[in-house]
């Protein structure tokens, strides 16, 4: 259902989850869904490591800053590095 509804992308790369959203809104939700997911597995998102990039014509535009689960915001950036490796055997 979400994946319908978001139309989501999540790639993984070791301890890394590259979340591809095309709304902020969704992209919150999305955060928020895979934090309680987390929760569950003893686990949590590092807000200091995390971050947030948008892209297309309104990618200077300011908008709301994501929450986690926990109230700390992660912070937009402007840039950023990702290595995703593929094995196309």
């Amino acid at each position: 259902m979400l994946a319908v509804m978001y139309r989501l992308f999540a790639p993984l790369n070791a301890d890394d989850i590259l979340l591809l959203v095309p709304t902020v809104t969704g992209l919150q939700h999305l955060l928020t869904v895979c934090e309680r997911e987390l929760v569950e597995l003893n686990m949590h998102v590092n807000v200091n490591k995390s971050m947030c990039i948008r892209f297309g014509q309104r990618s200077n535009v300011q908008c709301a800053d994501l929450s986690s689960i926990h109230g700390d915001s992660l912070k937009w950036v402007n840039s950023w590095v990702f290595i995703l490796l593929i094995d196309a055997r």
